[in-house]
């Protein structure tokens, strides 16, 4: 049988003793030739009338997102407020607004249900909770006939 003897195989070991000057040589070596490099294009650049500028200025064009700025147009009433909500989200198409005498605000949807909307709420609120309300008469397969946004809490008929 063999048996291994661990405690009589030589160990050997380098001894870095100019490790440090290799790495200074190497970051020298490697300094001149980005310098000769650099060099090389500044020269040809220059002898064949180059424009840094210019360059540069179309880098930094390309590099920088374009700001575009939407203009939001306040609306000038509550109806045209809502009628552009209600646009934006392309929730239904309406048949009519008109205005309740209490100052609220109706509208008939084509082909869809009648929606009284409160003066008195936010009208982004309105028209998120009535998307809700359509999509989940939608899942449950019934059709809206009307909703009121009036009272505290929402009136819906089917």
């Amino acid at each position: 049988m063999l048996s291994s003897n661990k405690g009589s195989v030589p160990v050997f070991t380098v001894k870095k003793k100019h490790a440090w000057r290799d790495q200074i040589l190497r970051w020298v070596s490697i300094f001149l030739i980005v310098s000769v490099l650099l060099g090389t294009l500044v020269w040809v650049g220059l002898s064949s009338n180059f424009s840094y500028e210019r360059f540069f200025t179309e880098v930094l064009s390309r590099i920088k997102p374009e700001i575009k700025q939407e203009a939001k147009i306040k609306p000038s009433s509550k109806e045209e407020e809502l009628r552009q909500l209600i646009d934006s989200d392309k929730t239904f198409e309406i048949e009519s607004l008109t205005n309740t005498p209490e100052g609220d605000i109706l509208i008939k949807a084509k082909n869809g249900p009648t929606i009284i909307f409160s003066s008195k709420k936010s009208l982004t609120d309105q028209v998120t909770t009535l998307q809700t309300l359509l999509t989940k008469a939608k899942i449950d397969n019934k059709a809206l006939k009307k909703v009121d946004f009036r009272f505290e809490k929402i009136v819906v008929e089917y």
